[in-house]
């Protein structure tokens, strides 16, 4: 196998074969300078690894603006905007985001309690694009309002055991014959910032694990003899900056926000 191909999306604006004359390319660049205008910095690009130069423009980028001065004064938390943007299918996606300084942990809001902005490759996507941002931008105050009450909401011990379980389960769904989940494997605590009971400290921690750190579990099979077969397994690591990362970070958020109304 060679080496995988590096998507050209956040500067490609050719457009393939497949697509009809109506298709318009949004790149990544272009999101920058509209960024650019409503005080937003990119701080983290990255583009999906295809394994054949043929499908190297079929990958997605993952493009994050941090706001500009834009601590929330709520344990050195800055606001972000995190885009999924699909170079030829699809639509381009707009996320609430947090960096968490202490970790240098990033956050992606779900979509339980926050709107999310849509762009398709059609009309005028950048000017489209342009005026659905302040829609985002007007969701700060609320997002801040929610980290204020997720600190102040102390999670019991058998609620931490059924969120676990729950992140878990989201994090091996697409995981065959799974039989049984280390689901502990998610409580453990990584720095002395983290060890605490409020849900906002326990989302950082389910969080991290989940992504950066492996959990272990156990398929059950049946081999050509119908004997029954355990195997032993620990999921990978998944890259922060990609679109699994961003869509897992989205569902354990909106897991955890569910105490809130619990």
């Amino acid at each position: 196998m060679g080496q995988p191909i590096i998507s050209t999306s956040f500067v490609q604006d050719q457009v393939h074969a497949t697509k009809s004359e109506r298709f318009k390319a949004i790149q990544p660049s272009q999101i920058a300078t509209v960024l650019d205008g409503h005080g937003f910095d990119l701080v983290s690009l990255k583009t999906g690894k295809a394994k054949s130069a043929d499908r190297a423009d079929f990958q997605n980028t993952v493009a994050v603006y941090q706001a500009r001065s834009s601590n929330l004064d709520v344990n050195g938390l800055d606001f972000r905007i995190v885009f999924k943007v699909p170079h030829l299918y699809g639509a381009l996606v707009g996320m609430l985001g947090l960096y968490r300084l202490v970790c240098k942990n990033g956050l992606v809001v779900g979509v339980r309690n926050f709107e999310t902005v849509k762009v398709k490759h059609m009309g005028d996507p950048v000017s489209e694009l342009n005026s659905l941002i302040p829609r985002l931008v007007a969701q700060r105050q609320s997002l801040f309002d929610m980290v204020q009450l997720m600190q102040s909401r102390i999670v019991t011990p058998i609620e931490l055991s059924q969120l676990a379980t729950n992140v878990a389960n989201i994090r091996l769904a697409q995981t065959e014959n799974v039989s049984k989940i280390y689901a502990q494997d998610l409580l453990k605590v990584r720095r002395a910032e983290d060890a605490k009971s409020d849900l906002f400290s326990v989302l950082n921690v389910l969080q991290e694990n989940a992504i950066r750190f492996g959990i272990r579990y156990q398929t059950e099979t049946l081999d050509a003899q119908g004997q029954t077969v355990i195997r032993n397994g620990t999921a990978r690591r998944i890259s922060e900056q990609s679109v699994k990362a961003i869509d897992l970070n989205a569902s354990i958020w909106d897991e955890a926000t569910k105490l809130l109304t619990a």
